[in-house]
């Protein structure tokens, strides 16, 4: 669900292009530079599509290798959800099949991380209580027993810290 969806492809002279489902709202990059604060159900709605996604993907160890905002587009929230977007991961043009490594995709999803923290709109209290996932640090994403699972954990009880065995550095 949160992979972009290829609609198929075409023909653009001597290339051969893939066509994929309308991002509405545009990239995360762009995203949050237009944007002075995301509120809170947002955010964490962004960081747990984006780990369901690296979570599908490793499970049939794929590694994206380039998890960054410029790769993940913005779609419109179904009608009664809690969130603004629905995230979703597209760009895989430097994946790796077959692969384990999936500290590459981690390392690049603590950079989204702190993209998306600091446009938050979090209270300075509940920030605060969410600071470990600030604190991963550059290479904090490449902890022992980190796994996208575990990032989903701890996406779902931010005020508890990382989930027992996880290391977060603070």
């Amino acid at each position: 669900d949160n992979i972009v969806a290829c609609q198929g492809f075409m023909e653009a002279g001597n290339q051969l292009v893939m066509t994929t489902e309308l991002a509405s709202k545009g990239d995360l990059h762009k995203y949050l530079e237009g944007k002075s604060k995301v509120e809170g159900n947002s955010v964490l709605q962004i960081l747990r599509d984006i780990a369901d996604a690296l979570q599908y993907l490793h499970r049939h160890r794929i590694v994206h290798t380039d998890i960054k905002p410029q790769n993940v587009l913005l779609f419109d929230s179904s009608p009664g959800g809690n969130a603004e977007v629905v995230a979703k991961l597209c760009d895989f043009a430097v994946a790796k099949i077959d692969c384990e490594d999936f500290r590459l995709d981690l390392n690049g999803f603590g950079n989204v991380v702190r993209a998306v923290l600091e446009k938050s709109d979090w209270s300075q209290e509940h920030a605060r209580s969410c600071s470990w996932l600030h604190e991963m640090g550059d290479d904090g994403w490449q902890r022992e027993g980190l796994t996208a699972s575990t990032v989903l954990e701890m996406l779902d009880s931010p005020i508890g810290g990382p989930p027992k065995g996880v290391n977060s550095g603070s």
